[in-house]
């Protein structure tokens, strides 16, 4: 089996060489998980210097904005956390998610950290695929005829699987602030980071004040401790409260509070195995 998914990333890597022409070009094929981790770290990085050097971080769902006409804002009211901003693709504007996903990219859109991490995991999925099986996925997911903001989120987390707290790899997860934010700051922020781990272990998100780089795990949680401290988003009520919790809140008692708290987060990797059988079989 194994030289089965070999051969047909390899096949695929070729016959779509046509889409080297799309955002970034993939010199390693995706034959490994070290090939995959790679090619999915050459385009988290591109995507997110992109949106790091165009988009806008907005908060209040009012401020969202698609700064292209094939994608818009839509706003979904949920149990747990009211009224919820989500950018969807307009498929009538541009038919080609490919096209449309370069096109936001680009753009002069406003959103948060959320939105855009799921922008970036379907270029991902772009990348991995290949043009012609990525348009596969689209059209197998379509045909579900699910409402555009369900749709996008299945696609976003298309080929995922859980990773083990050992993992060392490429993976996407939430880097969490200490429980406390919240309580002080409900309309803040920095609650957490929804971030992706590089295959080296840095960093990289949408924030355009923090990363202009990728950024490491203590860069990452020393800035979460620092938009902690701060009297920003503090409810007026709390300030004084805020201050006296701060004032007996060292970094390395912020750390030991945090990474509790981290520990309970999940984490979520690109599983080769679940691409190979899209590619081979169909099978989603």
């Amino acid at each position: 089996m194994k030289s089965i998914i070999l051969s047909i990333l390899i096949l695929f890597s070729i016959t779509n060489g046509s889409n080297a022409a799309q955002s970034e070009d993939f010199h390693d094929h995706v034959i490994s998980e070290n090939g995959l981790n790679k090619a999915a770290t050459q385009s988290a990085l591109h995507s997110y210097d992109l949106i790091n050097k165009n988009w806008a971080y907005a908060i209040q769902p009012a401020d969202f904005t698609a700064g292209v006409d094939c994608w818009r804002t839509d706003v979904i009211p949920t149990p747990q956390h009211g009224n919820v901003p989500v950018i969807v693709w307009d498929q009538a504007k541009e038919p080609q998610m490919g096209v449309a996903l370069d096109c936001l990219l680009g753009s002069k859109t406003r959103a948060e950290c959320l939105n855009a991490l799921k922008i970036v995991k379907v270029r991902i999925i772009a990348s991995l695929l290949g043009k012609e099986s990525f348009n596969d996925l689209i059209t197998t997911l379509l045909k579900r005829n699910d409402a555009p903001h369900i749709f996008f989120h299945k696609l976003a987390w298309s080929f995922q699987t859980l990773c083990t707290s050992d993992f060392k790899g490429f993976c996407v997860m939430s880097f969490v602030n200490i429980p406390e934010y919240v309580a002080f700051k409900p309309k803040g922020d920095a609650r957490n980071h929804n971030v992706i781990r590089l295959c080296d272990g840095n960093f990289i998100g949408f924030d355009p004040m923090f990363f202009q780089e990728a950024r490491t795990y203590d860069d990452l949680e020393k800035y979460m401790y620092d938009l902690f401290v701060s009297e920003r988003f503090v409810e007026p009520g709390l300030i004084a409260e805020h201050k006296a919790f701060c004032d007996d809140l060292t970094f390395e008692k912020f750390q030991v509070l945090r990474r509790e708290y981290q520990s309970k987060q999940a984490t979520y990797a690109f599983d080769l195995q679940k691409i190979a059988d899209f590619v081979e079989k169909g099978k989603i």
